[in-house]
């Protein structure tokens, strides 16, 4: 049986918080109707290098924006997080989609707030969890 909120939360921004497993920050949504325990989490990818983080931020607000129906009408939270996809001297730090890259030891000593983004995913997940329990805990 869904739980239901007086009204949907978010989106809203969580900040970095690296001693929780998470080097960037993530947006959040949750529906006023949540059915399950399940996460939607959508990737922001720019397409393109930048080393402009307010671009990659941007690019999360906007996906955000456009799956927030999804969302609803699943009657689950909408994650994305802001992994930057920086340009660098070396072609592309494989951010973004999660990339074998970002598995790699080349990366991890060279840009370790990119390194194991897999893992960071994992933690911001289990963030947002913990976020929406308390949510409905309060509201319910």
């Amino acid at each position: 049986m869904p739980t239901a909120l007086p009204m949907p939360v978010g989106p809203i921004k969580i900040s970095a918080n690296s001693e929780k497993g998470f080097n960037w920050p993530y947006y959040l949504y949750v529906p006023s109707k949540v059915s399950g325990t399940h996460i939607l989490v959508v990737p922001n990818n720019t397409g393109y290098r930048d080393d402009e983080f307010s671009v990659h931020e941007q690019s999360a607000q906007e996906t955000m924006s456009s799956r927030i129906s999804w969302a609803n009408q699943l009657e689950i939270p909408l994650l994305v997080p802001v992994f930057p996809r920086f340009n660098n001297a070396d072609g592309s730090v494989p951010s973004q989609y999660l990339e074998r890259g970002t598995l790699e030891q080349y990366y991890i000593k060279k840009y370790p707030l990119l390194a194991r983004e897999d893992l960071q995913m994992v933690a911001m997940i289990d963030d947002a969890r913990k976020k929406n329990k308390r949510t409905r805990n309060q509201c319910g």
